[in-house]
């Protein structure tokens, strides 16, 4: 009988420890984070686009500090988008532009933004001899721009629509053409504009700026478009800023641009987002041809929320802890 009763208590005994392990098991799972990956995804561009070249840099970075990275070229911005609003594990670049993402019929209510890093400028280029001095003067025209779902396409079609002239405007793809090709096509007059996006060093804008027979539309209005397209600012290039001995532009031209973004999951783990801001801080790009107020990385003209861990980071300054201890 002794040994009966003992067996059911050792029987009990082994229950009782059974249930509390798995309530601490549970209650773990609620209160502790999991563990920090080893690796991320990081979604850039095509290759040879300015996405594509900061991303690069990033896992560079990124690298060196243990964490591995796997670089993934895609179609661009919106594609990263995509892929990120589909489920994809992974941070992307992308465009400052988040409250028009239900245009591209982008689901984007679980993605945040960890940073702005760089301009994306938006030029118009025509030829030198055609009047076009406003978005209007293309009425009736045929313009130019990067594929469907590319920045430059989104912001020529946005541009177009608040001129009331979307209807009136062909726009032709250059997805996939040479730089001289379109070049080409702008001097030949088979196409009267061509919006592209960008910095100076990109291939794209390069051959365009070294076009004797060609010229930007400085975005006199630029302050307007801002103000009307959330996440879009106003860049000032300096007379002869491109190039001093030819004095191009022959003026001061307004830009407008949109800045470039890290965006992610909002579980992405807080150790690996101080990280990559980290990384931005050591690999950012200064675009000394502008004048601009911006400063990167920033927490500044992002249109996704910004992550809770990145506003700390970046409220925190020079003090915080966590940039300084390495992974």
């Amino acid at each position: 009988e002794a040994k009966g009763r003992g067996g059911r208590l050792r029987h009990i005994w082994n229950e009782f420890s059974v249930a509390v392990i798995a309530v601490v098991f549970i209650v773990a799972l609620a209160i502790i984070q999991p563990a920090m990956p080893d690796r991320i995804v990081l979604l850039t561009g095509p290759e040879d686009s300015t996405y594509h070249h900061l991303g690069t840099r990033y896992a560079e970075q990124l690298r060196m500090d243990g964490l591995e990275v796997e670089v993934v070229e895609t179609a661009g911005a919106f594609d990263n988008l995509q892929r990120l609003a589909g489920g994809e594990v992974a941070v992307a670049l992308a465009p400052s532009i988040g409250e028009r993402f239900e245009d591209t019929g982008i689901e984007s209510s679980d993605l945040v933004a960890l940073a702005s890093v760089g301009l994306q400028p938006l030029w118009l280029f025509h030829r030198s001899d055609t009047e076009i001095k406003r978005i209007s003067d293309l009425r009736g025209r045929s313009v130019a721009a990067g594929g469907t779902g590319s920045l430059s396409d989104f912001l020529a079609r946005a541009l177009l629509e608040l001129n009331g002239i979307a209807e009136s405007v062909e726009i032709r793809s250059i997805a996939g053409q040479e730089p001289e090709e379109f070049v080409d096509e702008i001097v030949s007059g088979a196409v009267d504009a061509i919006f592209v996006t960008g910095g100076t060093g990109t291939p794209t804008v390069k051959a365009l700026l070294e076009s004797d027979e060609l010229t930007i539309m400085s975005f006199d209005r630029a302050q307007a478009y801002s103000t009307r397209e959330p996440g879009v600012t106003d860049l000032l290039a300096p007379e002869g800023i491109f190039d001093l001995e030819r004095n191009f532009p022959p003026q001061d031209t307004h830009l407008l641009s949109a800045t470039t973004c890290l965006v992610a999951h909002e579980d992405l783990h807080p150790t690996v987002v101080r990280m990559i801001l980290r990384a931005a801080e050591s690999v950012t790009e200064r675009a000394e041809e502008f004048v601009t107020t911006l400063k990167f990385p920033g927490s500044e003209n992002v249109s996704l929320p910004l992550d809770a861990t990145a506003r700390r980071y970046f409220d925190q300054g020079k003090k915080g802890l966590g940039k300084r201890i390495p992974y």
